[in-house]
């Protein structure tokens, strides 16, 4: 589910001109439709200032999200700069 989607525009004082900026946050981005992904979120990412935080459980590698985090440039960089917290319990089964 898309959480938030703010589209702003700002003023550029360097070059006088109006910037696009969006900042998309996912919700669960595992499970969102690859259709959404495709139609909305690729297209507000090409906006010349984007950020996109997703944030989601990954329960297999199946998914696009997964897929997304791999996602390298021909240069072999990834595209996507991101970060992976695992919890682990301690707690020892009874």
């Amino acid at each position: 589910m898309v959480r938030y989607a703010l589209n702003t525009h700002a003023h550029d004082s360097y070059t006088h001109t109006h910037v696009a900026r969006a900042v998309i946050i996912l919700e669960e981005a595992a499970y969102c439709d690859p259709g959404l992904i495709a139609e909305v979120v690729v297209p507000l990412l090409s906006m010349q200032q984007s950020v996109l935080l997703c944030i989601s459980t990954i329960l297999d590698s199946g998914n696009h999200y997964t897929k997304m985090m791999e996602l390298q440039d021909d240069l072999g960089k990834k595209v996507f700069e991101t970060i992976s917290i695992t919890l682990v319990s301690t707690a020892k089964p009874r």
